[in-house]
């Protein structure tokens, strides 16, 4: 379903990095089999509850998982994903430094974004 039509790319193009945006909605557990299987597939949070994302973290590593709207323009879903990853964080399923790695420091690796210190 979904993602997993798209296996074959992960291994054929092992070096391009696949974003995975909504962990698969509807299918988070295949969005986070694939990435943990492929080293070159991320996972994005938006549209996901707190324990999906906590779950995510628990089976990827938050090294692989990045923060994400979905639409950034219309209504609120930056509060929405934001207070999603602060619940899954203050609930005690993630820690601090996982926050941050989902808030911007997974996608600035990704991305190779640097920025003076």
């Amino acid at each position: 379903s979904g993602a997993k039509n798209f296996a074959a790319w992960f291994d054929e193009y092992p070096e391009i990095k696949f974003i995975l945006a909504h962990m698969n909605y509807h299918d988070p557990a295949d969005s986070i089999e694939l990435a943990k299987k492929y080293p070159n597939v991320y996972l994005e949070t938006s549209w996901q509850p707190a324990e999906t994302i906590a779950e995510a973290v628990r089976e990827v590593g938050s090294e692989k998982i990045m923060f994400g709207t979905d639409w950034p323009f219309a209504g609120n879903n930056q509060e929405v994903g934001l207070k999603r990853i602060r619940i899954a964080q203050k609930s005690g399923w993630i820690s601090e430094l996982q926050m941050e790695q989902l808030l911007g420091k997974t996608a600035a690796r990704v991305f190779g974004i640097t920025h003076a210190t």
